[in-house]
């Protein structure tokens, strides 16, 4: 198969024209004139497929949800807007619910199905937080940093969980470091750390920062907190939520001018309302009122967000944000994240045929591609 009459996003991001051609699953070529079976790319970008790292739910599933298909059907809903790969993300919610949400998580991964996105492994988003930044988290199931729980809940998730989160500064968080890094990559989430705390938690082999800005201390010029710490690190990768209510668009313009181009990640953060009406939901364990794109608790406490990737990348563009930049933060940025950035991630002979391609009018969506099959087509001509 061979991607004809587009433009394409290079090795480095640049925007350049050519014809992919890729085979069982793998790009096998890229050049001009490219013969054999065409999809036919005129008036479009071709990207590498989105990836979201962290995402709870979508399409009205959620992934600590009773319903024994719902990691699967969200994996078709993401497909059908862009995503050709994501984490699911578990809650700070009881003990049963975090087991039983990992064990669907696996069971998904076990069985994936040809017109989804590929499911990665498990986002820990909780119990190993601090009750001062719990954010709509249940304060009754947090945690101190365990380690002995840690294995428990990796086990019960059949050795997928991908990222493991942590609040640093909690007795205990150190230690929990030392072992659960040899399993999964760490990031510091819903953390009352400051500059110096998160500092020395990177110098622990914590690498990640769960949607930065969000559930920390805030920047202030006296006392930088994490997002300072991220930004004297540049080897720590951070999420971005950019729905545009979570971060305000100027904020997200000095975040892309500050931090490095390998740093940032866009995740969705997304609950079970994105992509569905206004209305009354539930969403660990609690009830979120979503009313015009915004999800919040009765007592007004942002709750997730409602959107996906493809509609920040569509925001970041309308902020000002340069597109090479968005575009490496959707994709490459969060391969590297997962350590997959030798087969997806970018354009590149042997690695995987996973695409978005989007309009150029509009950067809507015409094609989405994960290992090489179309799972999404809304290219109207």
């Amino acid at each position: 198969m061979v991607l004809k009459n587009g433009e394409f996003f290079a090795e480095d991001f640049s925007i350049v024209k050519g014809d992919i051609e890729f085979q069982n699953g793998m790009i096998t070529n890229i050049g001009k004139s490219l013969e054999g079976e065409q999809i036919d790319c005129s008036g479009c970008l071709i990207a590498p497929g989105f990836i979201d790292l962290h995402v709870h739910g979508c399409g009205g599933y959620d992934v600590c949800d009773k319903d024994s298909q719902s990691v699967t059907k969200m994996a078709h809903w993401l497909a059908q807007h862009g995503i050709v790969a994501f984490c699911p993300a578990t809650m700070t919610m009881s003990h049963s619910s975090i087991l039983n949400a990992l064990q669907k998580i696996k069971r998904a991964m076990d069985l994936p199905q040809k017109d989804s996105a590929q499911i990665l492994g498990a986002y820990l988003e909780g119990p190993f937080i601090s009750p001062k930044k719990k954010g709509m988290q249940q304060e009754e199931n947090i945690k101190r940093p365990d380690f002995s729980l840690f294995r428990e809940y990796w086990e019960s998730s059949g050795h997928s969980i991908r990222i493991a989160c942590l609040a640093p500064e909690e007795p205990g968080a150190e230690q929990f470091a030392a072992f659960a890094q040899n399993f999964c990559s760490l990031s510091i989430a819903h953390s009352a750390a400051n500059y110096e705390q998160a500092q020395e938690a990177f110098s622990w082999g914590i690498h990640h920062v769960t949607h930065l800005f969000n559930g920390m201390n805030e920047f202030h010029h006296r006392a930088p907190g994490v997002v300072g710490a991220v930004w004297d690190t540049p080897n720590i990768t951070a999420e971005l939520i950019c729905d545009g209510i979570h971060i305000h668009p100027s904020a997200l313009r000095a975040a892309f001018r500050l931090f490095g181009k390998e740093q940032i990640c866009v995740v969705s953060d997304g609950m079970c309302a994105a992509g569905m009406p206004d209305g009354i939901y539930e969403f660990g364990g609690q009830q979120v009122i979503v009313k015009e794109h915004k999800a919040v608790l009765l007592d007004g406490t942002l709750a997730g967000s409602v959107t996906n990737l493809l509609e920040e990348v569509q925001n970041l563009i309308r902020f000002g944000i340069p597109l090479s930049r968005i575009i490496r933060s959707v994709t490459l940025n969060p391969a590297s994240v997962l350590g997959e950035d030798q087969t997806r991630g970018s354009i590149q002979i042997g690695k995987r045929a996973d695409f978005t391609i989007l309009k150029k009018a509009g950067f809507s969506l015409a094609y989405t591609i994960c290992n090489g099959n179309i799972v999404a087509h809304s290219f109207h001509t």
